[in-house]
């Protein structure tokens, strides 16, 4: 996906959320949460998953591009005993299982590692912002 350029969002699988066409940030708000003030109760863990998205894997990480469009289609991060887990927007309805299969599970590895870097951020003594 290139900067600056409207495109839609697809899986592999030509899987698409119900987002439409959506205009590309720039390289460095990649890494910002985009639904920062609409809904800012877990913004700041979703600036840290995207951030850590980012440092993994560029500006064109996958994992990335489809943690922005999950957020976009209203997904939340929530905190649970023992980590944070995704919970689906409601924009994706019966589309989470396969968003999941498609998205995500390909990238199990590392989104793990990111969601536990999130949860250990938000438990953290010096963390600034509470998450």
């Amino acid at each position: 996906m290139s900067r600056g350029n409207s495109t839609s969002l697809r899986s592999r699988s030509e899987l698409a959320l119900p987002l439409g066409e959506v205009e590309m940030p720039e390289t460095l708000e990649l890494a910002v949460d985009p639904l920062a003030e609409e809904l800012p109760a877990d913004a700041r863990a979703w600036t840290l998953l995207l951030e850590g998205a980012y440092a993994a894997g560029g500006p064109e990480s996958y994992l990335l591009h489809a943690l922005r469009a999950l957020r976009l289609a209203g997904a939340r991060i929530e905190a649970r005993a023992g980590g944070a887990r995704l919970v689906p927007g409601k924009a994706l309805g019966d589309e989470w299982p396969t968003v999941r299969r498609e998205w995500l599970i390909p990238h199990a590895g590392l989104l793990k590692r990111l969601l536990a870097e999130v949860t250990e951020a938000a438990e953290s003594p010096d963390s600034v912002a509470s998450l």
